[in-house]
């Protein structure tokens, strides 16, 4: 019994279904409107399948260049102008006015001489001392409230 109920119901989807999408007057819009979100929504989705597989592989060669630079350069200390970009770079992430802070490099120790606000100070500071290459900071940094 719950079975026919439950084959009867099923029909009379599908009947309802067909009726819709075939009828004469508004069944052609209805098909096209379906097909264009289909087609919109699976653009959609191969879009964001994409970037995110364009994401992952930057990140796993990003992991393999450190691992290998790890791996051939462990007791090898970077150059003063190689450790100079890598502190640049990292106050353009920090510090709103990156260009008033002058970086200077010598087989280690890193100066800093410039401008910078005060609430970015030890977050700068903090990230410096983390570059790889970096021995020891000596900040000669003024403050700007």
């Amino acid at each position: 019994m719950k079975k026919g109920i439950g084959l009867l119901t099923a029909g009379l989807a599908v009947g309802a279904g067909l009726m819709y999408f075939f009828d004469p007057d508004r069944g052609h819009s209805r098909r096209t409107r379906v097909r264009e979100r289909t087609s919109s929504a699976m653009r959609s989705a191969g879009d964001a399948i994409s970037k995110r597989s364009r994401n992952i592989g930057n990140r796993l060669k990003g992991i393999a260049h450190d691992t290998r630079a790890l791996l051939s350069r462990e007791g090898e200390a970077p150059s003063d102008e190689l450790l100079m970009q890598r502190v640049r770079s990292e106050i353009g992430h920090w510090v709103a006015n990156a260009q008033a802070v002058e970086v200077q490099a010598n087989q280690g120790h890193v100066v800093l001489n410039g401008i910078v606000e005060e609430s970015e100070m030890r977050s700068l500071l903090d990230h410096v001392k983390n570059i790889r290459g970096v021995l020891d900071i000596e900040s000669h940094l003024q403050l700007v409230h």
